[in-house]
């Protein structure tokens, strides 16, 4: 006997949609960009609850103050190494010239921001899932990050390498870390797609 099959049905409205992307227009532009972390949760919140599952709807359970924050000290973190970079530059062009300097420099930015990419995915689908429910029950993120890093950079390579042409198997690698690794309560959700179907 098969197991039956549930799809999820979304009932929004675009009319209803809409007039909340307009009062958030109103207010972000009113506080100068602030309230858009606010409004980003609200659009969030409408989607969710209008999305349901076997007649219940999901839920989403951030607030804007914790993304503000988030942001807060991501910029602060940003801050930070672009004043290190910054200094470190200028003391390297002290020693070596400073045509050498900023071309270090420039490598240094790249190995950065590479290096940072997985923790960024890993710490926003923890942060989505820990915050997404489905009939009061929270879904979570088992962060595999060493995984991620060894899935991302090998795909990026190969990606590069073949012109595109390994983009699918990529994408097929990222989706599986993605899905294999969340969980509704403690059942994980299971991704099967193929990359030579994809391709």
């Amino acid at each position: 006997m098969t197991e039956p099959t549930h799809r999820f049905q979304f009932t929004g409205k675009g009319g209803e949609l809409f007039g909340i992307y307009i009062v958030n227009m109103i207010l972000t532009v009113v506080t100068l960009g602030i309230y858009s972390f606010w409004a980003r949760v609200k659009i969030q919140k409408y989607l969710y609850q209008n999305t349901a599952l076997m007649n219940e709807p999901l839920d989403y359970h951030a607030t804007g103050k914790e993304l503000f924050i988030g942001f807060l000290k991501g910029a602060l973190v940003v801050i930070g190494a672009v004043i290190a970079l910054s200094l470190f530059g200028y003391l390297l062009g002290l020693l070596i010239g400073p045509e050498y300097a900023l071309l270090v420099q420039h490598v240094l930015q790249v190995v950065l921001v590479l290096a940072v990419i997985p923790y960024l995915i890993a710490g926003s689908m923890r942060f989505l899932l820990a915050r997404t429910s489905w009939r009061n029950l929270r879904c979570n993120f088992a962060v595999s990050v060493a995984d991620l890093q060894k899935d991302f950079y090998i795909g990026l390579l190969l990606t590069i390498v073949t012109l595109g042409i390994y983009g699918p198997w990529y994408a097929v690698k990222m989706e599986k870390y993605y899905i294999n690794n969340s969980r509704y309560g403690n059942q994980p959700f299971a991704f099967n797609g193929d990359g030579a179907e994809l391709f």
